[in-house]
């Protein structure tokens, strides 16, 4: 992304890159998700939940992603100013993640 642009031979390699150190389908999938703009975001995957989660276990999960990537927290740790940008983008990623996990659960 130092570029601007995710190309699909970046993906190809960097697939290939989590293969060697052992990282499934959906820790790449979370982890570009995270990390690329515009990629998809599977919300079980933002919050680190299995599909199969409770919504008591979704709640929790997201509360704990809450906790450890707000920019305030963050901040009173003294982080570096780029880290606290992604944890802003974390936490909009996280709260979607809820956002989604909880309307499908209601409906």
């Amino acid at each position: 992304m130092a570029d601007g642009a995710y190309h699909p031979g970046e993906n190809d390699f960097l697939k290939e890159v989590a293969t060697i150190f052992g990282l499934d389908d959906r820790c790449f999938s979370t982890l570009r998700a995270r990390f690329v703009e515009g990629a998809p975001r599977d919300p079980y995957d933002v919050l680190g939940i299995a599909h199969d989660a409770s919504l008591n276990e979704a709640r929790a999960a997201w509360k704990q992603a809450v906790r450890d990537s707000h920019p305030d927290a963050m901040m009173a740790r003294g982080v570096p100013v780029e880290a606290l940008k992604l944890a802003e983008r974390r936490l909009i990623a996280i709260n979607a993640a809820w956002e989604e996990i909880s309307a499908q659960r209601a409906a």
